[in-house]
C-alpha cells in the first residue's frame, strides 16, 4: 500500500544507547544551557559598553577580549554537537574518534577562566590593606597559576590521547586537580570579600544597605560556579570514564564570564544604593580661618569656585560618594567644625572600599 511506510532499521553503532544518550545527549544539553548564558554575555558586553565609555581602557578591552573568547568558545562547542550527532549519522565511528573542536573549546576555556579569576585577584587587591593584602594576593597567584598550568596540562592531554574513550586518562592526572584548584580560588575571593566588607563599619542607613547588598553579590557571584565544579569533580571521581560530567565545563566558562560582567554593570545600581550616605564637603578660607561644613544633598560635582568679591575665598563642592574619600591633601592643618565627624569618616571609608570593590 503507498500509504504505508518502510520502518527504518537501527543502526549498528560502536556505543550502546544508554551510553549514547548520557555521552551525546547530555553534551547537547549542555550546549543548549550555555547558549542560554552566551546570549546574557552579549547582553551584558552590550549594556557595558554603552554605559561606561568612561571606564579605563585596559578595562574595556578586558570585556572585549572576554567577548571574543566565549564567542569563539561557543563556535567550537555547536561546532563539536553538530560532528556528533549530524556528521556521525552516515559515519558511526565519528561517535569513538576525537575531534578538535572539542579541545580546541577546552583550551579557550581555560584561558577564559583564567582572565576571569586575575581581575577578581585584582579586586582583592585593591579591597585588602596591610599584610592581609600580601598573605590574600599572594594565595591567590598561586591559585591561578596552579588553575593555569593544570588547564594547559588538560589541554595537551586531551590532543594527546585524542580517543574519546580514552579520555579518562586525564581525568585523575589535570582534569580533577584543575577544578579543586579552581573552587579554592573562588571559596578564598568569596570568603575575603564576605570577611573585608562585614568588618567594615559605618552608622549610615543607606551604607548598610550597600555592605550588605555587596555581601549578598558577592556571595551570589561564585555559588553557582562553586556548584558546577564541585559536581564535575564528585563524578569524575566517582566515575571517570562519564563523558557527560566533563562537557559541564561548556556551561562553566560563560558563567565564570557572566559574574565579571555582571560585577561591572552592578556599579550604577550600587552607587544609587549609596547615595543616601552623600555628603557635600563645603571648605571655606576667608581672612586667616578654615572651617570645613558638611552638609547633606544630592550628587554633585567637583567644583572650584572663586569668591571675586573678597579675592581671598575659596569655594570647594567635593561629593562623597562611592567614588571618592573624605582624604584630602593639607586637611590634618585645618580646624574642623562640624558634629559627629568620626562617624562621617567612617562613611567616607565604607564608600572608599565599597569603589575598590566594583
Amino acid at each position: 500500500m503507498s500509504g504505508e511506510q518502510t520502518p527504518v532499521l537501527n543502526r549498528p553503532t560502536p556505543v550502546s544507547q544508554s551510553i549514547f544518550q548520557q555521552t551525546y545527549g547530555g553534551s547537547l544539553a549542555c550546549c543548549q544551557i550555555m547558549l542560554v548564558f552566551y546570549g546574557l554575555s552579549v547582553l551584558q558586553s552590550y549594556l557595558y559598553f554603552i554605559r561606561y565609555e568612561k571606564d579605563r581602557i585596559y578595562l574595556r578591552l578586558l570585556v572585549l577580549v572576554l567577548f571574543c573568547l566565549s564567542t569563539v568558545h561557543s563556535i567550537f562547542v555547536c561546532h563539536t554537537v553538530w560532528h556528533y550527532l549530524v556528521f556521525s549519522y552516515t559515519d558511526v565511528a565519528l561517535l569513538t574518534d576525537g575531534e578538535w573542536s572539542v579541545y580546541a573549546a577546552t583550551t579557550v576555556g581555560v584561558v577564559t577562566c583564567f582572565l576571569v579569576q586575575c581581575f577578581f585577584a585584582r579586586t582583592l587587591y585593591q579591597l585588602l590593606k596591610g599584610r592581609w593584602r600580601l598573605i590574600i594576593t599572594t594565595v591567590m597567584i598561586v591559585l591561578i597559576l596552579a588553575q593555569l598550568g593544570f588547564g594547559i596540562t588538560l589541554s595537551y592531554k586531551l590532543f594527546q590521547i585524542w580517543q574519546l574513550y580514552l579520555l579518562k586518562e586525564a581525568v585523575y592526572i589535570s582534569m580533577i586537580p584543575l577544578f579543586c584548584v579552581r573552587m579554592a580560588a573562588d571559596a578564598v575571593t568569596a570568603t575575603t570579600l564576605c570577611v573585608a566588607l562585614y568588618e567594615t563599619t559605618t552608622d549610615f542607613r543607606s551604607s548598610v544597605k550597600l555592605i550588605k547588598m555587596l555581601i549578598m553579590y558577592a556571595v551570589n557571584r561564585f555559588v553557582l560556579t562553586t556548584v558546577v565544579v564541585a559536581v564535575q569533580t564528585i563524578v569524575l571521581i566517582v566515575r571517570p570514564g562519564e563523558i557527560w560530567a566533563m562537557v559541564l565545563e561548556f556551561i562553566t566558562v560563560h558563567i565564570y564570564v557572566n559574574s565579571l560582567l555582571a560585577t561591572l554593570n552592578a556599579r550604577d545600581h550600587l552607587r544609587h544604593i549609596g547615595t543616601g550616605s552623600s555628603m557635600a564637603i563645603e571648605s571655606r578660607v576667608p581672612t586667616g580661618r578654615s572651617a570645613l561644613v558638611f552638609r547633606s544633598g544630592p550628587i554633585g560635582r567637583f567644583d572650584d569656585t572663586l569668591d571675586e568679591s573678597s579675592g581671598a575665598t575659596t569655594t570647594e563642592h567635593v561629593h562623597v560618594d562611592l567614588l571618592r574619600s573624605l582624604d584630602r591633601p593639607g586637611g590634618r592643618d585645618r580646624s574642623f567644625e562640624l558634629g559627629d565627624l568620626d562617624k562621617k569618616i567612617k562613611a567616607s571609608e565604607t564608600a572608599d572600599n565599597s569603589d575598590r570593590l566594583v
